[in-house]
């Protein structure tokens, strides 16, 4: 009957085109429901795989470690026209802007002081033409440094302490619709004087050649839902394209004051009768309900009975089938003795 509830140790599940989980007979499968940020509701409810799409997030943050050539010369100004020629060393890295759009933004450094105190460096935030909004009356975009900062190291080659970022333009203003005036930080670790660290997790300045050993940026793009995964703990989780994982649902078990209370209706499932007592709903692995073991079914799931009733079908069916042939073989036999 529509909107009856039926219990199960059957794990047999797919996925129907309207994108709830059912099992063979089209029971759906139900559980606590997750909002699209991925965060349990603790409403109870069908099961649905239809949230196939990841929306994406901007960029706001950039993590980099990597080191600066202390014997590079100091340079003259930095030029955005030509920043080979006035930067020591540049890197690329890909980010994201609010309608999940990837651009390239191209960090410089350039040598600023030499002391024997310690050294500084220059760096810029470059946005290359194709990603820059054209500033009015200009139609095309032209390279633009659109953040820029300073850095301390020591006569040790740590880091000792970074200045303030400085967005020219209010922040980054990327080509495309985007919001503008997008901040976007720059991580290069732990400095000594003002956030008390070792000034080595980051970005160094030792005698060797300048070089990036990571870089990490924390926005991406949108996703579709390529795959499915549900652990011990019955949450459903939805990889997507974008590299991107987020709670679907978690699936609900119930508990029986007196299991064997419970009424049978074939196919595996039960109902509950005034033995059975009411349902106590919860959580995988918590309050006795047991676990979830994913992409596993018990030794045996099917109904005993059907099962007797279709093997003596198919018997009788075998049976019919060799008496025609028997009967044929006789017929003939006797064709044969008839021209004798």
């Amino acid at each position: 009957a529509a909107g009856a509830e039926f219990y199960s140790r059957n794990g047999a599940f797919n996925v129907s085109k309207n994108g709830l989980v059912e099992n063979p007979a089209g029971l759906l499968l139900q559980g606590d429901q997750a909002t699209q940020a991925g965060v349990l509701t603790g409403q109870v409810g069908n099961i649905s795989l239809s949230q196939t799409t990841f929306p994406p997030f901007p960029s706001n943050q950039v993590t980099m470690v990597a080191n600066l050539d202390s014997r590079e010369p100091v340079l003259a100004a930095f030029d955005v026209n030509a920043p080979s020629a006035t930067s020591n060393f540049s890197t690329s890295i890909t980010v994201y802007d609010s309608l999940g759009t990837g651009h390239l933004i191209s960090l410089y450094f350039r040598k600023d002081t030499t002391a024997s105190t310690g050294n500084t460096w220059q760096y810029f935030g470059v946005v290359g033409a194709a990603d820059a909004v054209p500033v009015f009356p200009a139609t095309t975009g032209v390279d633009t440094v659109m953040a820029s900062g300073l850095l301390t190291f020591g006569p040790d080659g740590t880091l000792q302490n970074e200045s303030a970022i400085t967005y020219p333009l209010g922040g980054f203003d990327f080509s495309g619709g985007a919001t503008q005036d997008q901040a976007i930080a720059f991580q290069f670790g732990t400095n000594v004087l003002n956030e008390g660290g070792t000034g080595l997790d980051g970005v160094t300045q030792f005698g060797a050649v300048s070089a990036t050993l990571t870089q990490r940026q924390n926005g991406f793009g949108s996703g579709s839902l390529s795959s499915v995964a549900i652990d011990k703990d019955g949450f459903v989780t939805g990889l997507f394209t974008n590299g991107e994982n987020r709670t679907l649902a978690q699936v609900q078990l119930a508990r029986f004051n007196n299991n064997q209370g419970l009424v049978k209706v074939g196919d595996n499932l039960f109902t509950i009768s005034s033995e059975s007592g009411q349902p106590i709903m919860g959580v995988p692995n918590a309050a006795g309900t047991g676990r979830i073991l994913s992409n596993s079914l018990e030794l045996s799931n099917v109904d005993l009975a059907q099962q007797f009733i279709k093997m003596i079908e198919f018997q009788r069916g075998f049976q019919a089938n060799s008496r025609v042939i028997t009967t044929t073989d006789d017929l003939l036999q006797e064709l044969v003795n008839l021209r004798r």
